[in-house]
């Protein structure tokens, strides 16, 4: 009897598969993607190192402004802005500030006010650094007034008048001829408070020396600065009380020219 070799068919689906089970094309689909990938990552990660902009860890360590980073101590957001030629107008104004008119009868000291007129301040703080072509006084009137002029050539003229403090003005009495508008440019004036003359933006400019409120003025005049100290009224009273001469008007026989500087408080 002979013995006759049994082949042993065994079932694919019961088994784990191998690779023999596979196609050959499925395994070269295999491969293909699997080398796909591989060079994918080699190539994102050859990119990073050689370009900091899009490695994250260079960019977190800019973030944190670590120590030994340089280019953050050259780009560093903190650092204020430069100022430009157009910022040191406003800083100067931005701090209180004096300005101080010397005459040969004593200086007095008027405290800027660019709260009521910041451009009419801006125009006396640029003016203080240049020689001025016609500053002089030409009025006076004992009581009321002390009138003057500050004409600088170097400085462009203001033309900007004051803002109104109240928004319910109504004007009680005929309008002058230098406003016919009656317009509300300022504040009821008090003592010592200085102004531009004749409702206008300037050059010319008085002082007031009345006790009481000038009511009868209204709002008509832009207010840019006030006089407060006891030394400075008291030159202003000698220069009052110089000759004058005129009928309706009183001016000065001789006008007294000044000078004026800033002075910071």
């Amino acid at each position: 009897m002979t013995r006759q070799s049994k082949r042993i068919i065994t079932n694919p689906f019961t088994r784990p598969r191998q690779y023999s089970d596979y196609h050959p094309s499925c395994l070269r689909r295999i491969l293909l993607l699997t080398f796909s990938f591989i060079l994918g990552m080699g190539i994102i990660f050859f990119t990073r190192n050689n370009n900091p902009s899009l490695n994250p860890t260079t960019t977190i360590s800019k973030k944190l402004n670590y120590p030994n980073n340089s280019v953050q101590k050259e780009n560093n957001l903190r650092k204020p802005p430069e100022r430009t030629k157009k910022d040191k107008p406003q800083e100067a104004i931005s701090k209180e500030k004096n300005l101080i008119v010397k005459t040969h009868h004593g200086n007095f000291k008027i405290v800027l006010r660019p709260d009521l007129s910041p451009e009419s301040v801006q125009y006396v703080v640029e003016a203080a650094s240049f020689p001025c072509n016609r500053c002089n006084f030409y009025r006076a009137e004992s009581g009321l007034l002390l009138q003057g002029v500050m004409a600088v050539e170097a400085v462009k003229k203001n033309t900007v008048l004051g803002k109104c403090p109240d928004r319910d003005h109504f004007v009680s009495g005929e309008c002058p001829k230098h406003d016919p508008d009656c317009g509300c440019h300022g504040p009821i004036m008090t003592r010592g408070m200085v102004a531009w003359a004749a409702g206008r933006a300037g050059p010319d400019f008085f002082v007031n020396t009345h006790l009481e409120p000038v009511g009868w003025w209204e709002h008509q005049h832009t207010v840019w600065g006030e006089i407060r100290d006891d030394a400075s009224f008291a030159v202003l009273d000698r220069i009052l009380a110089l000759p004058t001469h005129g009928t309706q008007l009183k001016y000065l026989d001789e006008k007294i020219s000044f000078r004026f500087e800033l002075e910071n408080v």
